[in-house]
Order: structure tokens, then sequence, then C-alpha cells
């Protein structure tokens, strides 16, 4: 392989043509670069990660993939669904670029889709979806469990790999970790800035709304070496118009707090989760699992509730005094209609009262049904 070209350059010459390293532009040798530079470093590092998780999915043609198409291979993972309004179609649309400027070189790299939608993005949903960038995107979907065990925390050894490509190929990681304290059932979160060569080139992003439970004050905190941090605030300063001094004061003080703090939350909240799923369980709502933050996530078609969400959570505020959020409000169109989201970050008697005015307004409209 030639020294004379930087391959993460020409990858990202390769993936935007439009806005191109100074002096670079991707040849078929260069391309051919790049993949015997990813090819060079696969052994090391081959059994790194399981793909267990990804082979229990199946692609958008209904089948299992198989080991062998992914081993030996560069491998790219997405996360994402099919009613996604814009990160996933361009990010789709990007690598369709780049495969198509690698041509017969893009055959040897496995892109992959991984819906989170399990309730819509059937395989026929995702085939439909996928005719519209590169046929050698593969998509994967799953039930709500197999789907989970493929998005999951990433264990020590993973994190490591992570960190060593950043350091290998001195790039910065921007890392969303405002649940980092909200982990349940043992789960443990573990910052990438705290391995070796990462305290220079990481950017935590933390969230006071979820480590302190005030959702509504929408103050968050960055956590980075003076060097990325003074263009970070200089940036900063033009994107933001008013800041809550009073609110800021308030966060101070809460990150000043000692470590039990942080080590009770996770079992405070879990325990608040468990009450809260178990209440709406014993009343016939679907519960869908729930691993970290502080929501749980319900299917309300079990209790009869057959209208669209919007309309649900209407009924529910209005008849039961108890308010939901519905979940197609996070999709631009085309959502599920049948789960609510509740939030648990709340005290215990509420939590119970809220119980029982469920199971109270469920009954009553069972009984009104009869």
């Amino acid at each position: 392989m030639r020294k004379a070209k930087d391959p993460i350059a020409l990858a990202l010459s390769a993936k935007y043509p439009v806005v191109r390293m100074p002096g670079i532009g991707v040849s078929e040798d260069e391309a051919a670069d790049l993949i015997a530079y990813i090819d060079a470093r696969q052994p090391k590092h081959a059994r790194a990660l399981s793909l267990a998780p990804l082979l229990a999915l199946r692609t958008q043609d209904g089948t299992h993939p198989k080991p062998s198409d992914f081993v030996g291979r560069p491998l790219v993972v997405a996360f994402g669904f099919t009613n996604c309004p814009d990160v996933c179609p361009t990010t789709l649309l990007e690598w369709s670029n780049v495969l198509e400027r690698l041509g017969p070189l893009g055959d040897a790299v496995r892109v992959l889709f991984v819906s989170v939608d399990s309730d819509r993005d059937k395989p026929q949903v995702l085939k439909a979806y996928l005719s519209n960038f590169d046929r050698r995107i593969t998509g994967l979907t799953g039930n709500a469990a197999e789907i989970a065990a493929a998005a999951k925390v990433f264990d020590d050894g993973e994190l490591a790999l992570v960190a060593e490509l950043v350091v290998a190929h001195d790039a910065i990681a921007i890392c969303d970790e405002v649940y980092e304290h909200i982990l349940f059932d043992g789960r443990r979160h573990t910052p990438l800035m705290t391995l070796p060569g990462m305290r220079e080139r990481t950017v935590r992003i933390g969230s006071a709304g979820k480590t302190f439970s005030l959702t509504g004050w929408k103050v968050g905190y960055v956590t980075a070496a003076p060097g990325l941090l003074d263009p970070i605030a200089k940036a900063h300063q033009f994107t933001t118009f008013t800041t809550p001094p009073g609110l800021q004061k308030a966060v101070a003080y809460g990150l000043g707090k000692d470590d039990d703090y942080y080590h009770r939350l996770a079992g405070d909240l879990q325990a608040k989760r468990d009450r809260l799923a178990e209440g709406l369980a014993a009343i016939g709502f679907g519960v869908v699992p729930c691993a970290g933050t502080y929501f749980i996530t319900a299917d309300a078609r079990p209790v009869g509730l057959v209208d669209d969400d919007v309309a649900v959570c209407e009924r529910m505020t209005v008849e039961a005094g108890v308010t939901a959020v519905p979940v197609s409000a996070f999709y631009e169109s085309d959502g599920p209609k049948n789960f609510v989201r509740f939030c648990f970050s709340k005290r215990d008697a509420v939590l119970d009262g809220a119980l029982d005015r469920l199971a109270r307004w469920v009954e009553r409209k069972d009984k009104a049904a009869v």
C-alpha cells in the first residue's frame, strides 16, 4: 500500500465529493488503497465485536444474514427507521455515493441499515425503502428484543476499539452521553473520554434535565479539553440569544454533589421503572422493555384503546386525569399509532395515583362497552 495519501482523507473525499480535501482526488488506485487499509486492520480486531445480534435479525428479503456476509469485510452499521425525515435518508444517500465512487471495490464493503422501528419496519417495508439507495446496502429488522440486543451499550472491549481507531486516525469523538447516569439492571456507562489517549480528543455532552430529572430546564453542559472547548464556546455565543443564569447556577450546584447522588439515581429510577411497568402490565398495557432513560413506552391496544395514539392521550388526560405522550409525535409522518410514553421520574405516590386512575378508567371503559 502506498504511503503518499492518508486513507482517512481519501475516505472523507469519497464520502463528501463536493467538499474535497485540499489537493486530493480519489482515483481507482487510491480507492483500492482505502479498501486495502481497512482490510489490513480487520484481522487484528476480528474477535473484538460480536456479530450474533446482527445475525439474529432479518434482511429486507426476509432471510437471516450469514457470518460469511460480514467476516473479513469492512462493516458499516447505521441505525434508523424508514419514516425518519432527514438524518436516515441523508446518511444512506452519502453511503450510496461512497459505494458508487468505489465502483466494484464497493462490493467488499457491507453497509447495514438496522431499523429501530420493529412495529412498522417489516422486511417488505425495508425493501421498498432501500430501493431508493445503492443495492449493496442491506436492511435489517426484527422484534423489539432483537433490535435492542443489536443497539446495545458498548462493552469495554468495543469502547477500547473505538478509542484506538479515533487515536490512530487523529479524529475527534463527539459523545452524546445525556443518559450516562440512568442505566438499569447492572449496566454501567464508561465515558469514552476516560480511555487512554481520549482526554484531549473527546467532547462529552451532558444534560441537566436528564441527570437531575428536570426536563423543563433545557440546560446542557459540555466537557472537553481547552483546545476543543474554546472554539465550541465561541460558536455557542452566536447560536444562543439568552441564557438562564439562575438555572445554570443550580446546575453547577448539582454537578458539585458527591458520587452517592449519582449512584442512587439509577437505583431509585430503576425501582420507579419497575413500579410503573408492573402496574401498567397489571392493567393490561403492553409494556416495552426499558434498559435506560426514565420513560416507559406502552402499547395501548391490549386494553382496548384502538384509537390513534393522539386521541388516546387526549382521552386519557380528560377522562382519567393521566397524561402520556403519543409516540407518533416523534415522527414526521406515518408513525406508529398504538404506542404512548409515560415518564416515571415522579414521586411514588404520584405513580401509584396515576396507576389507580388508569385502572379505574380502563375498568369503566370496559363496563361501558358491554
